[in-house]
């Protein structure tokens, strides 16, 4: 949402055929929403600060980039950048927006200038007026329009054939010019060809074509603004005006104390045909909002009721007929209207629930309803304001070239306008399109939006594009693992991920075969049963797989066998060792296989290898014998005690298994 500034405007924002309600002048803390109607469309500024549009489009009035007319509300092309909308404004053909920066914009058609931006060229789009700035109001007749500056001064452009530009001249004029002798100005209104202004002392000044007598003088123009002679109460006092409102040739105006005057062109015979002094009119009091159409009018009370009286050809008063009526009638609306906007036969009206009604002349589907039938009482719109909007995730990894889909939700669930916009921060890295599909491209991080048109409301969510693995290594090709020891029944193999950049590393491990070999969730693997099984590691990312060939055997431990001990022994004795497995050679060493005497020392001695026909070998060579022979170099002592030791770093010769037991053998030397 944009911010609001704090600065607020307690009189009234008047539009053509319209006089609604309070203004959020530039800087209003509070949008209020605003209803504007031309000659056969309608605009809507909602509380978002969205501006819809529909009806009429010829001129490119309804700004969406078509000149094709709308039957339903449809958004108004959004040319505002970083400025809040508060207020709108509707010429005949033309459309205005006011920001809260005080900027205007201005579309539709613009022969007579009316846009004000120096040229007479029709826009279908909004364009700003660089040529006026600081304004507070807007307000638009038939063919031009007038604003209101901060400094109580107005302006006007376009059309200017019956002087409604106020300069004392006729010269029409594409750039805004002063309107000669105004200051102090609060509020504005215009229609058709003629305007009024309201100053800070309660003055009203009217300006332009008089052709119903609603300047004060009977079918003549005024080219600079006079003041209006104003009613009086009951002690002579003038009345103080609260709010004024233009007609198409006639005029209205709000007094203080509730009561309602009118002036100009009277289409009924029991007042004088056109009157240029004020007339009060009977059964209204309280009255809190007034609108002038083109030859009607509307009235709102304090108790929420809304009337209406004057021309009913097309049932623009609301009362459920077409007969024309000389004094205020009940419009067949509920008692909680908030603000009113009477056109060219037809109206606009807002409840306190913000809820939108229509009510008229159709012909172009200027009541919005999606038909061109006219309609004689008040029909709800369809323009429930969006409040909000948020994604099904906030934080999504997409690897490239795959694809998600967000899906956004806004509220309330019933919104009217619920188009969004799908935006990538970073589209290189990710893409997004109108349906929130999004597409990863290359690894990085991006940020996905979606904005809604009515509010510009969003919601984000932050998409990781992960480096891609392209491929995995396994430490070991083949492993055997021996059961029964517990030392011995495991291995752990251990994975290498490439790129070492890679974001997903996650490898997914699986046994062909976990009835032989299990393996978990870190590579290690533990025997089952005797057999064979692969191994496969897998990248989560890429499904790149390597695999290990594992056998699982049951041969055993190496383990000497028993020696029957004959004592004592003789001086030179040899010992030959006998093992359940054939040895590994490399571990045959004296290291492993030793004597020492009754004193730990170490006796020197010779080992050798025996196999199964008792050829004795050197133990350096790689041989299959599972018999060592220990010579000592040197005879024993006589009498003495000695100890054989084969220590359990001693291996099998096939699977490097060591020794099951240590071994110690005493014996003792005879004495003679």
């Amino acid at each position: 949402m944009k911010n609001l500034k704090k600065i607020s405007f307690a009189f009234l924002f008047l539009t053509a055929f319209t006089i609604l309600f309070d203004i959020n002048a530039y800087g209003a803390t509070k949008r209020k929403v605003q209803l504007a109607t031309g000659e056969n469309h309608s605009l809507i500024l909602n509380s978002n600060g969205t501006i819809y549009s529909w009806g009429a489009n010829n001129f490119g009035q309804l700004g969406n980039s078509t000149e094709i007319d709308s039957l339903k509300p449809t958004p108004v092309e959004d040319k505002f950048g970083d400025e809040d909308i508060i207020s709108v404004a509707a010429g005949a053909f033309h459309s205005i927006a006011l920001s809260d920066d005080g900027n205007l914009w201005a579309w539709g058609w613009n022969m007579y200038g009316q846009l004000g931006d120096g040229s007479q060229k029709n826009r279908n789009t909004p364009k700003k007026i660089n040529s006026i700035s600081k304004v507070k109001a807007v307000s638009a007749g038939y063919s031009h329009t007038i604003a209101l500056k901060d400094d109580g001064t107005v302006w006007a452009w376009g059309q200017n054939d019956s002087g409604q530009l106020g300069n004392n001249s006729t010269k029409d004029s594409s750039y805004p010019v002063q309107v000669y002798g105004l200051k102090n100005i609060v509020s504005i209104s215009a229609n058709g060809k003629h305007n009024l202004a309201l100053d800070s002392d309660g003055n009203i000044w009217f300006w332009g074509e008089n052709w119903g007598g609603q300047l004060g003088e009977l079918f003549s123009s005024i080219k600079i603004p006079r003041a209006l002679t104003l009613p009086k109460d009951n002690d002579g006092n003038n009345l103080v005006p609260a709010y004024i409102s233009a007609g198409k040739y006639h005029c209205i105006a709000l007094m203080f104390d509730g009561s309602v005057w009118t002036w100009g062109f009277n289409p009924f015979n029991d007042l004088d045909s056109s009157t240029s002094n004020p007339v009060k009119v009977e059964g209204l009091d309280n009255v809190i909002r007034i609108s002038a159409g083109n030859d009607y009018n509307l009235a709102l009370k304090r108790d929420g009721s809304l009337w209406a009286w004057g021309l009913n050809g097309f049932g623009q008063l609301g009362n459920g007929t077409k007969e024309d009526s000389s004094t205020p009638k009940l419009v067949a609306i509920s008692n909680n209207i908030d603000s009113i906007c009477a056109g060219n036969s037809f109206n606009l009206a807002l409840d306190k629930n913000e809820n939108f009604f229509s009510w008229g002349l159709n012909k172009y589907g200027q009541l919005g309803d999606e038909t061109t039938e006219n309609r004689t009482t008040p029909v709800l719109l369809n323009l429930t304001a969006v409040k909000g909007i948020s994604l099904n995730e906030k934080k999504i990894t997409v690897s490239v070239g795959s694809s998600y889909r967000l899906f956004a939700t806004i509220t309330p669930r019933n919104a009217s306008n619920t188009d969004v916009v799908w935006s990538s921060s970073k589209s290189y890295i990710a893409s997004v399109d109108d349906t929130g599909k999004v597409t990863a491209h290359s690894p990085g991080t991006t940020t996905i939006t979606v904005k809604t048109l009515d509010g510009g409301y969003t919601s984000s969510c932050e998409v990781t594009v992960p480096v891609p693995v392209s491929g995995i290594s396994l430490s070991k090709s083949s492993i055997t693992l021996i059961l029964n020891k517990t030392n011995f029944d495991t291995d752990t193999i251990h994975a290498t991920i490439y790129p070492s950049n890679a974001d997903n590393k996650e490898i997914i491990w699986s046994s062909s075969n976990p009835n032989v070999v299990s393996v978990d969730s870190k590579g290690v693997v533990r025997a089952v049963s005797p057999g064979k099984a692969v191994i496969t590691a897998k990248t989560k990312d890429g499904n790149y797989k390597d695999t290990v060939n594992v056998t699982v055997t049951d041969e055993g431990l190496p383990e000497w066998k028993t020696i029957k001990m004959l004592y004592p022994v003789d001086i030179n004795k040899n010992w030959k060792i006998n093992f359940s497995l054939p040895l590994y050679y490399k571990t045959v060493t004296k290291e492993n296989i030793y004597i020492k005497d009754e004193y730990g020392n170490k006796i020197d001695t010779e080992l050798y290898f025996v196999d199964e026909s008792n050829n004795i070998s050197s133990i350096n060579s790689d041989i299959t014998a599972s018999s060592v022979l220990i010579i000592p170099k040197s005879t024993y002592v006589k009498g003495r005690t000695y100890y054989l030791y084969i220590d359990n770093d001693l291996q099998s010769k096939k699977n490097k298994t060591f020794l099951k037991q240590r071994m110690k053998i005493e014996f003792k030397v005879k004495e003679n």
